[in-house]
């Protein structure tokens, strides 16, 4: 019973799509507990997503990459002054660090 209530467990969090960093070492010792679990192939190949995503982002930034400090830009006009010919991406939710705006190209 204890298999099949953390496997679905797994399932409904890992297919949420929210990359949980908190889901890989669960998934983990789920898999040693019970490694003839059918799901556990599924359930890798997000979990290897997830693990993939938090070793990219802990990486050196890429040269040429510049945070622009909100605090200072007035208006919307005056950030797109700034960056003009540039590609960036914006967040603008003051309170979430982690949302991801789609990329913009200004030209």
């Amino acid at each position: 019973m204890a298999e099949k209530v953390s496997a679905k467990y797994l399932t409904d969090l890992l297919y949420q799509d929210q990359f949980q960093k908190s889901l890989v070492p669960v998934f983990d010792d789920f898999q040693s507990k019970y490694p003839q679990n059918h799901y556990i192939g599924d359930l890798k190949v997000k979990v290897d997503k997830i693990a993939k995503y938090y070793e990219k982002i802990a990486g050196a930034m890429p040269a040429g990459v510049k945070f622009i400090d909100g605090e200072t830009i007035g208006t919307l006009e005056q950030l797109l002054t700034e960056i003009k010919g540039d590609k960036y991406y914006i967040d603008l939710n003051p309170s979430s660090k982690e949302t991801i705006i789609p990329f913009c190209n200004n030209q």
